[in-house]
């Protein structure tokens, strides 16, 4: 099963960075590009993403008003939130609004392939009303890692096991 990934963010060079960190999983797909919130918002609606990468300052609609709005119809749909500013001045808001992670740009590479993997696990976890330990959790985690597939793809092979 593949997952289907929204990125937001005015900067095509950041976008194709993105794009680029994110092929290091074949089962991940970008499914849609915003270059700014209202974009992210209609977007978000048309593509239908299992997880949505956005950032703060965008023109029109910042994140956290595009979050507002495309939590307002999708609640479920985990939204890592990421700027150039500290995040921990973004994350209270960010918590109330619904966003479930907040990344600095300047420390997104690989902990944002991290973040993916952790809310996409606790999305499906949540979708079937499953509790994972955080052992259990770390096991998918390194099994995901091992196999070269997403989280949700692992946790969905060892549910039908």
């Amino acid at each position: 099963m593949t997952t289907r990934i929204l990125v937001a963010d005015d900067n095509l060079s950041v976008r194709q960075a993105i794009r680029f960190l994110l092929q290091v999983r074949n089962d991940w797909e970008i499914c849609a590009e915003a270059t700014n919130g209202e974009d992210a918002v209609a977007k978000a609606n048309q593509s239908k993403p299992d997880i949505i990468i956005m950032d703060l300052q965008m023109p029109g609609l910042d994140g956290f008003q595009a979050a507002s709005q495309i939590l307002a119809a999708k609640p479920l749909v985990p939204i890592i939130l990421y700027s150039v500013f500290g995040t921990s001045g973004l994350a209270p808001g960010a918590a109330r609004i619904g966003i479930r992670r907040v990344l600095s740009k300047s420390e997104c590479g690989l902990r944002l392939v991290a973040a993916i993997d952790e809310l996409l696990t606790k999305s499906h976890s949540r979708a079937d009303n499953i509790d994972l330990t955080e052992g259990e959790s770390r096991m998918i985690r390194e099994e995901a890692w091992r196999a070269g597939c997403s989280l949700k793809a692992q946790s969905s092979r060892l549910l039908k096991r």
